[in-house]
C-alpha cells in the first residue's frame, strides 16, 4: 500500500469524527441528565438543589454544546503536542501548577481524570484496534498508542473545554463531567468501531505491537522509607486536595507546631495547670513533668507536616528510581531523605519555591550528574566527592530552616565553579563565535535574495550563481558587520559583483574585450581577499577560480561558431520561467547549512550532518571534529530508549536539556547551554566543558537517523515532583464519590 494514501485515510477519520460529534454530544447530554436526576433522589437537600440546577443549565446549553464540540475537538487535536496522554497521569497537570489553582480548579482536574479513565475502560476493546490501525495510517511501523490523536484523552479535554464556554459555575461543571463519564465511554466505543471499519475498508492494516516498559512504571514504585507513614498521610493516600492544600499553605499550623507567623497555641486544660504544678512541686517532680510536656509537644505533628513528609518520601523514591541517574547518585539522593524530612516539618516552602536552597541543591546534584553516562567516565569521581561532603554535613546538622541547605549549596557551587573556571572561558568563546556566525548568515540570506533579483544574474553560469548566493554573500555580510573596516568594505564587494556578472556574459564581453582585460587583474585579487575574510576553504576557492578562468578564456576566443558558455543555463522552454528557476536555485542555496569559518567551527565544536550517499535523506556519518568521545554502555542506551523521553518526538529543547549523539562509533552526552537568538544554531557542552554545536536542521536529521536522542528534557527534581502529583491524581481518581 502506498504511503501517499495515509494522510487521506487519517483525514477521513477526522471527517467522520466531526460528522458524528453533534449526535454524540446530544446523546451525552441526555444520558448525563438522566444520571443526575437519579442522583437527586438519594442526595441530601443542598446537593439535590445543585443537581437540579445542573440539569436545568445543561438543557439550556445543549444546542451550543452540540454545535461547538466538534470544532473544539479538532482544534485541540491540531494544537496538541506529543505529551504523555495516559489516563491517570494528571492529564499534563504539573506539580508547580497546583499552587496557582483554587479548590474548584483542582476538583475539576480530578473529575476530568475520572471521566477519561471511565471512558478508557469502556472503550478499551475497540481502542486497541484503533491504536494499531491509526499507527499504520500515520506511517508508524509499530503501535504507538500515545500518537493516536483520537484517544479518550482528547475527547475528555475537548469536553471540559466546551463545558467551560458555558460560563457555568465550577461546581455545576464538576457535576456535569461526573455524569458524562460512563456515557462518553459508550459513545467512544461505538465511534471507534466505525473508525476501525472505515480504516479497514481503505486497506489500513493493524501495525505490530512491541512490548516496552512504561516510563511511569519505573518511577512510581516508591522505595521503602525509614520513617513510618502517618495515619493521615499513609502510603497511597495522598490526594490532590491534600497536596493542593499543602502547597497553598492551608494546612500550616493545624494540630501541631505553630507557623512562623502564628502565635503558639495555648495548651489544653490551661486552667488546671497551676494546681497540677503545685502538686507536682510538692512531689519534687516539676522538672520531670515539664520535660515530658516538652517531649509530648515535640512529638505532635500537624497534618501539613505529615503530608510534607509523605511528599518528601515519594519525591525521593521517584528520584532514587530514576534510570537516568547513575547508581551512586541515586544512592546519594536517597541518603538525603532524613534531612529533607526535617526540612519539610519546618519549611514547607521547599515544595513550592523553585529558588529554595534545598530545591536548588537537588537540582545542581542531579543536573550535573546527567553529564556522565557511566561511573567510569572522566570527571565523575571529582563530581561526586563534593556532593558526598555536602550530604554528610546535612545529615549531621539540626535542620530547623533552610540555612544548612543554603550553606551546602554555597559549598557545592564554589567547589564546582573552581573545577569549571577554564570551561566557562571555552564556552564564552564558542558562544561569541556562533553568535557572529548567525548574524552573518542571516545578513547573507538577505544579500543572496537581493542578488537573485538582479537582471544581469538571469543568464549567469550556474557556478557563478552558487558563488554569489553562497560564499560571496557571506563576504558581503561580514563586511557589513565589520562596518566597512574589513578589506575593501561592502561597497567594493558590491562593485565586484557588477564586474563578475558582466565578465561571464559572452554577448556583452565580446562587445568590449578590452574592459575584461582591464578588470581581470584587479577583480581576481579582490575576490581572493574577500574570501579570505571568511576563511573560505582554499580548495574550493581554487576550483571557483579555475572555472572562472575557463569561462573567461571561452569568451575571449574569436567567434567562428557559436560557443556554448560553461555551465550556462539553457533558455527554458518548459513551464517554468528562467526567473522562477533562478529563484529556486537561490532558495536551495539559502536553505543549506549556515556557513561557519574554520576558526568559528573549531571554537564552537561545529557538527555537520552528512548522508551516507548523495541521495540519502538521513545518514550515519556525523563526526565531531577532533572530539574525544566515549562509548555509551548498552544498558544506558536501553534505559534511554525506553525511558522518560520519547526519542521519536521533535527535539525542541529548553536550556539545560541533555542529549546523547553519535560520532562514528561512539556516543557523547552533552547539555544544551545556549541557543542563538533566532534559533538557527545550538550549542551543547559535555562533562569536560567541551562545546558541540549544530544547526536545527542537523539536529532534526540526526534524531530521525537515530544518532541523536534526548536523555532529559525536564530537570530530575521537577520530574519527581510531577510524579508525586500523578500519584495524588491516581489516588483521587480511585476515591469513590
Amino acid at each position: 500500500m502506498s504511503t501517499a494514501i495515509l494522510p487521506e485515510a487519517y483525514q477521513a477519520c477526522l471527517n467522520q469524527v466531526a460528522a458524528r460529534c453533534p449526535m454524540m454530544m446530544d446523546g451525552l447530554v441526555e444520558k448525563a441528565q438522566t444520571s443526575m436526576r437519579e442522583r437527586e433522589r438519594s442526595a441530601h437537600a443542598t446537593e439535590r438543589d445543585v443537581l437540579k440546577t445542573a440539569v436545568h443549565l445543561l438543557a439550556r446549553h445543549k444546542t451550543m454544546l452540540c454545535e461547538r464540540f466538534a470544532g473544539q475537538l479538532l482544534e485541540g487535536i491540531a494544537a496538541s503536542s506529543k505529551r504523555d496522554t495516559q489516563v491517570g497521569s494528571s492529564a499534563g497537570l504539573r506539580f508547580d501548577e497546583l499552587e496557582l489553582m483554587d479548590d474548584a480548579q483542582v476538583q475539576e482536574n480530578v473529575e476530568l481524570a475520572r471521566l477519561q479513565q471511565a471512558a478508557l475502560l469502556a472503550a478499551d476493546l475497540q481502542l486497541g484496534e484503533l491504536d494499531a490501525r491509526m499507527s499504520t495510517a500515520l506511517g508508524l511501523a509499530t503501535v504507538q498508542p500515545d500518537r493516536n490523536p483520537l484517544r479518550p484523552h482528547a475527547f475528555g479535554q475537548a469536553l471540559r473545554d466546551v463545558l467551560q464556554q458555558t460560563e457555568a459555575e465550577p461546581q455545576i461543571r464538576i457535576r456535569w463531567m461526573h455524569a458524562f463519564g460512563a456515557a462518553l465511554g459508550t459513545g467512544l466505543s461505538d465511534l471507534y468501531a466505525e473508525l476501525n471499519q472505515l480504516l479497514k475498508s481503505r486497506g489500513i492494516d493493524q501495525a505490530a505491537y512491541v512490548v516496552t516498559q512504561s516510563p511511569d512504571a519505573r518511577i512510581q514504585v516508591p522505595v521503602a522509607s525509614k520513617l513510618a507513614p502517618s495515619a493521615a498521610a499513609a502510603s497511597g493516600s495522598l490526594t490532590m486536595d491534600q497536596l493542593h492544600r499543602l502547597l497553598s499553605g492551608d494546612l500550616d499550623g493545624e494540630h501541631g507546631s505553630p507557623t512562623a507567623n502564628e502565635p503558639a497555641q495555648r495548651p489544653r486544660f490551661a486552667a488546671t495547670l497551676p494546681a497540677a504544678l503545685e502538686i507536682l512541686q510538692e512531689m519534687n517532680q516539676v522538672d520531670v513533668a515539664v520535660q515530658r510536656l516538652r517531649e509530648t509537644r515535640k512529638d505532635e505533628v500537624s497534618l501539613g507536616q505529615q503530608l510534607g513528609r509523605e511528599v518528601v518520601r515519594l519525591m525521593v523514591a521517584n528520584m532514587a528510581e530514576d534510570p537516568r541517574l547513575l547508581a551512586p547518585v541515586r544512592a546519594a539522593i536517597a541518603r538525603l531523605e532524613p534531612a529533607l524530612m526535617q526540612l519539610a516539618m519546618s519549611d514547607p516552602r521547599f515544595f513550592s519555591d523553585k529558588a529554595h536552597p534545598a530545591r536548588q541543591l537537588l537540582d545542581r546534584m542531579t543536573q550535573r550528574s546527567l553529564a556522565f553516562a557511566s561511573v567510569d567516565a572522566p570527571g565523575f569521581a571529582a563530581m561526586m566527592q563534593p556532593m558526598e561532603q555536602c550530604i554528610a554535613l546535612l545529615l549531621d546538622a539540626t535542620i530547623e530552616d533552610h540555612s544548612p541547605f543554603a550553606a551546602a549549596l554555597g559549598l557545592l557551587d564554589q567547589t564546582w565553579a573552581e573545577q569549571e573556571s577554564a570551561q566557562r572561558s571555552t564556552r564564552s568563546h564558542a558562544m561569541q563565535a556562533l553568535l557572529q556566525a548567525e548574524q552573518r548568515n542571516l545578513q547573507a540570506q538577505k544579500i543572496g535574495d537581493e542578488l537573485a533579483r538582479r537582471p544581469d544574474a538571469l543568464h549567469a553560469p550556474a557556478f557563478v550563481k552558487e558563488f554569489l548566493a553562497g560564499p560571496w554573500a557571506q563576504v558581503m555580510a561580514q563586511a557589513q558587520l565589520n562596518q566597512g573596516h574589513g578589506p575593501g568594505g561592502s561597497q567594493v564587494h558590491s562593485a565586484l559583483v557588477d564586474d563578475l556578472l558582466w565578465s561571464v556574459l559572452p554577448e556583452l564581453v565580446r562587445k568590449n574585450r578590452p574592459r575584461l582585460m582591464r578588470i581581470i587583474p584587479t577583480m581576481l585579487p579582490k575576490l581572493r581577499m574577500g574570501l579570505q575574510t571568511i576563511e573560505y576553504p582554499p580548495e574550493e576557492t581554487t576550483q571557483f577560480f579555475a572555472d572562472l578562468m575557463v569561462m573567461h578564456q571561452q569568451v575571449l576566443k574569436p567567434v567562428a561558431t557559436p560557443v556554448a558558455p560553461l555551465k550556462v543555463d539553457a533558455a527554458p522552454e518548459d513551464t517554468l520561467t528562467a526567473r522562477e528557476r533562478l529563484s529556486a536555485q537561490f532558495d536551495e542555496a539559502g536553505s543549506s547549512r549556515p556557513w561557519l569559518a574554520p576558526a568559528e567551527a573549531r571554537e564552537s565544536g561545529f557538527m555537520e550532518w552528512s548522508p551516507t550517499s548523495p541521495g540519502d535523506s538521513i545518514g550515519h556519518s556525523t563526526q565531531p571534529m577532533q572530539y574525544e568521545t566515549r562509548s555509551m554502555p548498552q544498558d544506558a542506551r536501553d534505559s534511554i530508549a525506553s525511558g522518560h523521553e520519547d526519542g521519536r518526538s521533535s527535539p525542541d529543547l529548553s536550556l539545560g536539556a541533555w542529549i546523547e549523539f553519535a560520532g562514528k562509533d561512539q556516543w557523547v552526552r552533552a547539555q544544551l547551554t545556549w541557543a542563538s537568538p533566532h534559533g538557527t544554531l545550538f550549542m551543547f557542552a559535555g562533562a569536560d566543558g567541551h562545546p558541540y554545536s549544530m544547526t536545527r536542521r542537523t539536529m532534526d536529521r540526526l534524531q530521525a537517523d537515530g544518532t541523536l536522542r534526548v536523555v532529559a528534557r525536564q530537570d530530575v527534581v521537577s520530574g519527581a515532583l510531577d510524579a508525586v502529583a500523578r500519584t495524588a491524581m491516581r489516588n483521587s481518581v480511585d476515591i469513590t464519590l
